[in-house]
């Protein structure tokens, strides 16, 4: 059996759940995963784990030592075990990346296969687009979530069409026990006073590229949403290159914390409508899983958050990033609580787009891209 090594240092939280859905799809090969030693989800019964990647739990260089540490295992390991292809899902240090995936490459005779998450770092450094594009000429082939980002790396970095394949990114689904989750649900409420008719929500990591800050300004700035008693904001999860006001309305949460699974899973549940007015991405795992939940959204028309609305009418775009038109759109959600009702509850329409996000045809188009690389 043809084996495969699968990279992914990230692989916690809801990048365990994504490389669990791929991984556990993809048959015919040996699969080695060499990932985080955080990952807290389940391990497909296909492929052989190898928590390796302890870089996040510590700081300065000892970060970068423990990073490239794991690197020069994973190259041990090539050596030894001589895998078809590398197929890899993040790189943290690209200089270092490079060096070794291209050494490895050129003196293993192993495919590089890479999956382009971003196709540049949301937070940029000033060498970013040289190292970054270095790293996809280099790979064999490469693996995008949409459209956008085939397109980008095709006008921004010259790569070949024909080595860019769109593989579709899948809803994710964290595996709870439903009865604690509802406890959670309850103590969130309770906790927080959560009454309100309308609970419109912004979870995960905060950025600037997120456009939190702009949300938050926006509804402290405005009367209509401040004061309202229909109507409540939470903001939930670890802020990182922005802040969050000190005098904030009384009808805005905020828990600036990282969120353990259950209080994600509790939290999306308390939501009737996700915020995504994103400044820039291609595509994001938190929409799909409110895909995922069924949870109307509204999202940015960048990228391809506005896909699933293509399919059917389960959420909203905010028409532009402009403060004014933002709070119009909300308002007039929390005017008519009836359409969030209508989109909530439009089964046909959401059955359409789960269907469009599989991650059974993303295993099987990944297995596909693994069995014509290692054929040539």
């Amino acid at each position: 059996m043809k084996k495969v090594f699968f990279i992914d240092p990230q692989s916690y939280n809801n990048l365990a759940m994504y490389d669990y859905e791929l991984l556990s799809r993809i048959e015919g090969y040996r699969i080695f995963f060499f990932g985080n030693k955080k990952y807290d989800y389940l391990i497909p019964e296909n492929i052989v784990f190898k928590p390796i990647f302890s870089y996040s739990d510590k700081k300065g260089i000892l970060k970068v030592v423990s990073y490239v540490v794991s690197l020069i295992y994973i190259f041990l390991c090539a050596i030894f075990s001589r895998p078809r292809l590398i197929h890899v899902q993040w790189i943290k240090i690209p200089r270092v990346d490079y060096r070794l995936y291209a050494f490895i490459r050129k003196w293993l005779s192993v495919k590089i296969v890479y999956t382009v998450h971003n196709v540049l770092p949301h937070v940029r450094q000033k060498n970013d687009k040289y190292l970054y594009g270095r790293f996809y000429a280099m790979s064999d082939s490469l693996i995008v979530h949409t459209q956008t980002s085939k397109n980008d790396l095709i006008d921004s970095f010259g790569i070949k069409p024909e080595k860019i394949h769109v593989i579709s990114h899948g809803p994710l689904t964290f595996r709870e026990d439903e009865l604690i989750v509802k406890r959670e649900v309850d103590r969130i409420r309770e906790k927080y006073g959560i009454r309100e008719k309308i609970v419109f929500g912004m979870l995960g990591n905060h950025s600037a590229y997120k456009g939190t800050d702009l949300l938050l300004d926006v509804w402290q700035c405005s009367q209509a949403l401040s004061a309202s008693t229909e109507a409540c904001l939470i903001v939930a999860g670890k802020f990182h290159d922005i802040d969050y006001p000190s005098d904030l309305t009384k009808n805005i949460i905020v828990i600036p914390r990282s969120l353990t699974n259950t209080e994600f899973n509790a939290l999306l549940q308390i939501t009737d409508v996700l915020l995504l007015p994103y400044r820039e991405i291609s595509q994001s795992g938190l929409l799909l899983s409110a895909v995922t939940r069924r949870k109307p959204f509204c999202v940015s028309n960048i990228g391809e958050l506005t896909k699933p609305l293509e399919i059917a009418n389960v959420g909203w775009t905010f028409p532009s990033l402009e403060c004014r038109e933002i709070e119009e759109l909300l308002a007039e959600i929390v005017d008519n609580p009836d359409s969030v009702i209508s989109r909530r509850d439009n089964v046909e329409g959401w059955d359409m787009v789960c269907n469009y996000y599989s991650w059974d045809h993303s295993g099987s188009s990944t297995r596909a891209l693994y069995d014509s690389i290692s054929s040539n």
